[in-house]
């Protein structure tokens, strides 16, 4: 699953953010964060990367895990949700 979103920035207006995982398959996603949960390995099941419209490289790649994507989504909720209500 890969999803690409226009983002607007003050000096460039070519850029994208794509959310996706970081294996490819959805089973590997899970492997390594159970075994997150059971060992002291990272979880670095999702991928944040930005890039530009037609590069070939990524301006920058974030790594992190499952419950940091959580957080990460409920706090851009509730700003969006305060900032349209």
């Amino acid at each position: 699953m890969d999803m690409r979103y226009r983002v607007f920035d003050t000096e460039d207006d070519d850029l994208f953010v794509c959310i996706q995982s970081h294996y490819f398959q959805l089973s590997d996603a899970k492997v390594a964060y159970m075994n997150s949960k059971k060992t002291d390995e990272k979880d670095d099941t999702i991928l944040l990367r930005i890039s530009k419209r037609n590069a070939d490289k990524d301006e920058s790649v974030l790594a992190f895990g499952v419950e940091e994507g959580e957080k990460f989504a409920l706090a851009l909720l509730n700003l969006c949700n305060s900032i349209k209500y």
